[in-house]
């Protein structure tokens, strides 16, 4: 690191890292240091920029998104299937500029940067259909200090969980203008947990664990755009005999000579000296920063518990039915528990039970022959044990069947009054 005292620090637009005052009164500014890069980025805004910047992050962002996108909004009423198109039906669109498509995508994206938050434009489901809904854009939300202090609190009475609602954030446009919007019209959705973050409205982030991963795999990008640049030029050095101490070295005229000749069309080049031709750079496949740019993929990918075989699908376009059953389970496992969160929020808001369902996509097809083979394998145990003379109850139990759920799965009805 480089520490600058202000007198001796010249003019400049470089801002400083940080300052210190030592105790004779003197101010130090830490201009430079060695860690810089890879120190951990402090803000929403600092977040997103790397995001939508590196290729290998944005790539494993894409994929989820793209996936939670693909599901269908369906209502039910007392655990059975009434319809699809439910909120289409009550609104068109979530808001002015968004389809329910694109509002489900980007809720999936915000909630993989750290916190998804959701604002509407009412607190009442009695005018949905005036009701706006908005993903807001964390790197221009604004806490202020005293209220970040209010939500690091444990709240005991409903009372002071009113009375934070009561409170209100900054929500700051391009123009330099902001919006102060009350708590209780955001509703958060958190990735990793909110309890570490000191702050109940706001949760913790994957990407500060891999903003190390995520600056290699930039600077990899960097060397490659360095090396193909200077794979183009070439050095070009006069061959001289070490035991002739009467050669003169090559003269500015001479240089310049070469140079022409080297760049004219003619096949045969003619020079009055040897010369000896090198690439500046000679293998840049020997520095492997294409394998180190899908190596820093799959590590992003994990992260976010993506399979291998669903991220390697998705890097070569290609799939086989080993990558699709991966890819529908990935959906079931990681992306249906975010979407359920989603649904269980929008349904209470609107009274009604919502279900996000992926079950008519083509790779969610194997998840669902997976599923037929076991109810089909408890089906059999449960005949198996009938036949030897157990109970019913006893030989349900051992056949590992869940009476009521199994009958709901195969015919979408209750057994009660059946």
């Amino acid at each position: 690191m480089v520490w600058y005292n202000p007198m001796t620090w010249g003019a400049g637009t470089v801002n400083p890292l940080s300052v210190t005052r030592d105790r004779t009164g003197n101010i130090f500014y830490k201009m430079f240091s060695s860690s810089g890069s890879f120190t951990s980025p402090t803000t929403d805004r600092d977040k997103l920029i790397l995001i939508l910047r590196n290729p290998a992050v944005l790539k494993v962002f894409k994929l989820n998104c793209d996936l939670a996108s693909l599901g269908r909004v369906a209502e039910y009423k007392n655990d059975v299937f009434e319809s699809y198109a439910t909120l289409k039906q009550m609104q068109a669109k979530p808001n002015k500029h968004q389809t329910w498509k694109q509002f489900f995508w980007d809720y999936e994206f915000y909630n993989m940067l750290g916190t998804a938050y959701l604002w509407r434009s009412n607190n009442t489901n009695l005018s949905f259909s005036n009701t706006s809904f908005y993903w807001l854009n964390p790197a221009k939300i604004e806490f202020d200090g005293s209220l970040e202090n209010k939500l690091d609190r444990l709240d005991l009475s409903d009372k002071a969980v009113n009375d934070i609602g009561k409170e209100y954030i900054r929500y700051r446009f391009k123009d330099g203008t902001q919006k102060q919007i009350p708590l209780k019209e955001i509703q958060p959705f958190f990735d990793l947990s909110n309890s570490v973050s000191e702050n109940w409205y706001k949760g913790s982030s994957a990407i500060d664990a891999l903003y190390k991963v995520i600056s290699n795999s930039d600077m990899g990008l960097d060397a490659k755009n360095v090396n193909l640049d200077f794979s183009k030029k070439y050095f070009v050095t006069g061959t001289q005999d070490p035991n002739d101490t009467t050669q003169l070295p090559m003269g500015e005229d001479e240089k310049k000579s070469i140079r022409e000749k080297l760049g004219d069309q003619e096949p045969v080049k003619v020079t009055k000296s040897m010369i000896d031709i090198k690439r500046f750079v000679d293998d840049i496949a020997k520095l492997r920063l294409d394998d180190s740019y899908i190596a820093d993929y799959f590590i992003i990918g994990s992260m976010y518990g993506i399979p291998r075989d669903v991220l390697e699908a998705n890097l070569k376009g290609i799939t086989y039915e080993n990558q699709e059953k991966s890819t529908g389970k990935h959906i079931s496992y990681s992306i249906q528990p975010k979407m359920d969160d989603l649904m269980e929020w929008l349904g209470s808001f609107l009274n009604v039970d919502l279900r996000m369902e992926y079950k008519h996509l083509p790779f969610m097809q194997y998840v669902e022959k997976d599923r037929a083979e076991v109810i089909k394998t408890k089906a059999e145990s449960f005949k198996i044990f009938l036949d030897a003379g157990i109970e019913v109850n006893d030989a349900l139990t051992l056949a590992g069947v869940d009476y009521e759920g199994t009958v709901k799965e195969v015919t979408g009805k209750s057994s009660e009054g059946n």
